[in-house]
């Protein structure tokens, strides 16, 4: 079995019809096709964790200097350390 020409699509990603292609010239294997996936999953995953460790040290931020102003509702403080643990699971799941 041969592999199926990809083509450039004209909107996004790959089509196998040529008629849908940017050029039909520009196919490529399925092992090529196979890489650039890869590595836009990678650079993908990379730009969500460097955002999410922005968004962690923000989200810590605002808690510290909130607990620091003084009496907290214990209520609200174990809200506050729920808030902190998800925020510290999103972190590992991310490897943040």
């Amino acid at each position: 079995m041969t592999d199926q020409p990809r083509f450039v699509a004209r909107t996004m990603g790959y089509t196998s019809w040529a008629g849908h292609a940017v050029d039909p010239l520009e196919a490529v294997d399925a092992a090529t096709q196979a890489g650039q996936t890869r590595e836009a999953h990678t650079r993908w995953a990379k730009e969500q964790a460097r955002r999410w460790g922005q968004a962690a040290r923000t989200i810590n931020g605002a808690i510290a200097h909130f607990t620091s102003g003084g009496v907290i509702d214990r209520r609200v403080l174990s809200d506050l350390r729920a808030i902190s643990r998800a925020a510290a699971k999103v972190s590992r799941r991310l490897d943040a």
